[in-house]
């Protein structure tokens, strides 16, 4: 399930292009155009060591997509996905990166055959002397408890000996951590990505999600299903997910309210309340009165926070037994 989420939110071009851009590309003036982002190939063929000499495997990236100006291919791009650390990364990674470069020369030596074959004696060696794009993969860590302070690099991964010391090239890998990534880069990003390492962020101190009510989710149900996978809340997030099928809504204060109507119905049921938001924060229990005093400083917070009138109106208007049930308490 969380695999699943993973890649299906991260696949999208605009989220994808986030990434590099607010990480790695902060302090670059070029920065990728989500349209300029095309989906490559994810899977690669490898021989193990194995007695049977037909024996081949196939490797497969998380997310892979081509990074082009017009017809030129600037780059291959990879993100993999990690919610648990795994010491073997660095070996996985430049594992996708040599098959990624070895499809190119094979690519290269087929299209120079078949140029020279046809009698294009100047293109085919025009081909062979063509050089070949780079291929950046990066590592998304998603665990808020534990930083990944294991094997980066290739050399950690090895046990050299004291006579090959110095003939070994590194090479180390980008893990980006997102529960601990800074505000300055939080606020540098441009799509939905933003509001997942905001509720990383938030389990990491607190451990708890309260959703930026004002914020615009532009994949809502990838982003929820997402949220939904990392958090463990499945009753919380289905419920809001629902909501969005039902009416398609993608304005954060609606989400507020699925998440509201979502806790205080499994509050009901199983008699706790987890992950509620920043107008309802403190718990909800069963009773209703309980549940209307809670609404009330949820609606009372939410104008301490600045929230418009017709906003706090409308979150309102979702729940009007609750308001009603709060006068009379």
């Amino acid at each position: 399930m969380k695999d699943i989420s993973e890649k299906k939110f991260f696949a999208n071009n605009d989220v994808f292009a986030d990434v590099f851009n607010s990480i790695f590309l902060n302090d670059k003036a070029v920065k990728i155009d989500p349209d300029d982002l095309e989906d490559a190939r994810v899977r690669s063929i490898y021989v193990p060591l194995s007695e049977d000499e037909n024996s081949v495997r196939e490797q497969e990236r998380d997310i892979a997509k081509f990074w082009k100006k017009g017809n030129v291919i600037l780059c291959l791009m990879g993100l993999e996905n990690q919610t648990a650390i795994d010491n073997t990364m660095p070996l996985r990674v430049f594992s996708y990166e040599g098959a990624d470069y070895r499809n190119q020369i094979v690519e290269r030596d087929e299209a120079a055959r078949e140029a020279s074959e046809k009698g294009y004696k100047a293109k085919a060696r025009a081909i062979r002397r063509r050089k070949f794009y780079p291929v950046i993969t990066a590592v998304l860590y998603f665990d808020t408890k534990r930083r990944w302070k294991k094997h980066k690099s290739i050399l950690e991964c090895l046990d050299i000996s004291p006579v090959l010391e110095g003939l070994i090239e590194d090479r180390h890998i980008h893990v980006v951590e997102l529960a601990w990534l800074s505000d300055e880069f939080e606020q540098s990003m441009k799509s939905d990505l933003r509001f997942i390492v905001h509720a990383l962020k938030q389990m990491r101190l607190t451990r708890e999600y309260n959703p930026q009510s004002l914020w615009e989710v532009k994949h809502i149900e990838d982003a929820l299903r997402l949220l939904q996978a990392l958090t463990g809340h499945r009753k919380l997030f289905e419920e809001a997910i629902l909501k969005y099928q039902e009416g398609g809504r993608k304005n954060m204060i609606d989400f507020v309210g699925g998440m509201y109507r979502a806790g205080l119905h499994e509050g009901k049921d199983e008699g706790r309340v987890e992950g509620i938001t920043q107008g309802i924060a403190q718990g909800i229990k069963e009773e209703a009165s309980r549940a209307a005093k809670a609404f009330a400083q949820g609606v009372e917070m939410l104008k301490n926070l600045g929230i418009s009138p017709e906003d706090i109106a409308k979150f309102k208007a979702l729940y009007p037994t609750q308001e009603q049930d709060d006068n009379n308490s």
